[in-house]
């Protein structure tokens, strides 16, 4: 059983699930593909002594097959990280691990 002062956290993690189900979703249902992406500095901006660096947005048209492959991989990977920290809250009903895979190629999205 889940504890009172887990909820917020627990929250945070369910809503962050929803967002890369509804990614998944998209990549393998819908032959999504990836419109933009952020980079951003590993550190925090405006720490004392960093440079303040802001994430920049970039919009591309396509992606590699590659790329494509590697992030839902890693969506995957998170999805199933977060079913296993929900779990470890004591939030029960968590989903399973994630089996979707992607079905179109690249040039298929087009």
């Amino acid at each position: 059983m889940a504890e009172y002062s887990d909820l917020a956290e627990i929250d945070r993690l369910s809503k962050q699930q929803e967002l890369i189900a509804q990614a998944l979703l998209i990549l393998e249902e819908y032959n999504g593909t990836i419109s933009n992406y952020t980079v951003a500095p590993v550190f925090e901006p405006n720490v004392m002594g960093t440079p303040n660096i802001m994430p920049t947005m970039i919009n591309t048209g396509t992606v590699s097959e590659d790329l494509l492959v590697y992030i839902h991989e890693n969506l995957v990977l998170q999805y199933d990280d977060l079913s296993q920290q929900l779990a470890a809250l004591g939030v029960t009903g968590v989903p399973p691990a994630h089996t979707g895979a992607l079905h179109a190629t690249q040039e298929e999205r087009r």
